[in-house]
């Protein structure tokens, strides 16, 4: 699941995928990202100021 907070996104996956889903979020390299930081299975998504945090989300909805 993700939801959003402001310009906070919270990515909940399976039990130690968080690491491996920021880290190909970071290698994406979308302007929109400013860093994710993760856990074992929550990752917290920073979006830019300027950008809509509900965009991002959809982008990540279609990387399932």
């Amino acid at each position: 699941s993700a939801e959003k907070s402001g310009n906070l996104i919270v990515v909940q996956t399976g039990p130690g995928v968080a690491s491996v889903v920021g880290l190909a979020i970071d290698k994406f390299g979308w302007p929109e990202i400013l860093g994710t930081v993760a856990g074992d299975d929550t990752l917290l998504v920073v979006v830019r100021e300027g950008f809509a945090a509900a965009k991002v989300v959809k982008k990540i909805w279609e990387l399932r």
